[in-house]
């Protein structure tokens, strides 16, 4: 079985959304340690995503989630109220954390075009 093949499998085989939950997981760890865990977790779902556009939705979704959970994560502590008041700081976390792993998921599903045909 090729690399081609294995990748099809993945993206749309029987266990296609179990991988997605995996690299959500996977993401979310990764980002809770770096940043840059969120380029991670947008590269993993560009792999695991079905087309190119379902590779921007899924990168939209995490770094959403991303978003709300470290609002939480603010709410928690009591400061969230004044990072969304510092109006260029709640900008960049907002560009950050959604930009940064849709991105990520669209410029790897576009460079991931494998054919198993032919």
């Amino acid at each position: 079985m090729s690399a081609a093949e294995r990748l099809r499998s993945v993206r749309e085989g029987p266990r296609a959304e179990a991988a997605i939950l995996a690299v959500f997981v996977v993401g979310l760890l990764a980002s809770a340690v770096h940043w840059a865990g969120l380029v991670l977790a947008g590269a993993l779902l560009g792999l695991v995503a079905v087309s190119t556009g379902r590779a921007f939705v899924l990168g939209v979704y995490f770094g959403a989630f991303v978003l709300a959970a470290y609002g939480a994560v603010l709410a928690w502590y009591g400061t969230l109220a004044a990072v969304t008041t510092a109006f260029p700081l709640s900008l960049g976390l907002l560009a950050v954390s959604v930009v940064l792993p849709t991105v990520a998921a669209t410029i790897v599903r576009l460079g991931t075009r494998l054919d198993t045909e032919g």
